[in-house]
């Protein structure tokens, strides 16, 4: 899990790849904030159709 913030509002991110930190490391802050998570089901549905 890491912490970012995006328009002044801060998130917690728990993120399932690491490169995802990785890839929004300008954003990083000490602040948690509302959670953001993916789950393996939400995932799969991205890969197989598209979206949600």
């Amino acid at each position: 899990m890491f912490h970012l913030s995006l328009a002044g509002y801060p998130f917690t991110v728990d993120n399932r790849y690491e490169y995802v930190k990785t890839l929004c490391r300008d954003y990083w802050t000490q602040k948690p904030g509302e959670l953001i998570t993916v789950g393996k089901e939400d995932i799969a549905r991205e890969q197989t159709d598209g979206g949600p």
